[in-house]
């Protein structure tokens, strides 16, 4: 949580002094390269974090989570190539055809073909029509093409969720924040942080939007 913190002052040094010490006195080094890699991709250092998914994968080459912090990295870096490799090996794992097929339609946008990647989730959401992942994503696609109305939409789709559970208010909240809502995306969050106060996704946002 420090290094989260000192990565969104933008304090590089005391962030770098942070997760070096998280690397020096944790007892499960698999677990430390897993968080690296998601403080790296936070602070916005794709190499850093490949480097520390790469460095679990190599531990255990078949770890899901190191692999789908990877093809997010590649996506994020627009390595599409790369990407396209990781996705190859997450099929062999016998996945969700959802999340696979999401992924796919992750990186035809990075490719830049977002008209595709559109339909290709839109596809997707007539089988799951309350899914906030999909929605989130048309969301952030028409953001993309400058499709307010669109837009404007999916944020709807969104809100009327009943039920979303956690991962779903917290989807919720970053699509508020996105939409410059941040007030509303108090309300949804907050909740959440009661609920799971070390949960590093959840404590990331609550800081972007000064929960915290």
């Amino acid at each position: 949580n420090e290094a989260l913190q000192a990565i969104r002052k933008g304090d590089r040094e005391q962030a770098t002094r942070k997760m070096d010490l998280l690397r020096e006195t944790s007892n499960n080094p698999l677990f430390t390269e897993l968080i690296m890699g998601q403080l790296h991709l936070a602070g916005q250092e794709p190499d850093l974090s490949e480097e520390s998914y790469r460095e679990a994968l190599a531990s255990d080459p078949g770890n899901l989570t190191a692999l789908l912090g990877l093809l997010q990295v590649s996506i994020a870096a627009g390595n599409s190539g790369q990407a396209r490799s990781v996705l190859q090996d997450l099929r062999a794992m016998n996945l969700p055809s959802n999340n696979i097929a999401m992924a796919e339609a992750n990186i035809v946008a990075a490719e830049g073909d977002l008209s595709s990647a559109t339909a290709m989730i839109e596809t997707l959401l007539e089988q799951n029509p309350d899914n906030p992942v999909m929605l989130l994503r048309l969301m952030e696609l028409a953001a993309q093409q400058q499709d307010e109305e669109t837009y404007v939409r999916w944020l709807n789709r969104l809100r009327d969720i009943e039920e979303p559970g956690p991962r779903g208010r917290w989807i919720i909240a970053n699509a508020l924040v996105s939409a410059n809502q941040p007030e509303e995306a108090r309300d949804v969050l907050w909740p959440l942080l009661i609920r799971q106060p070390g949960n590093l996704p959840v404590l990331r946002l609550a800081m972007q939007i000064n929960i915290m």
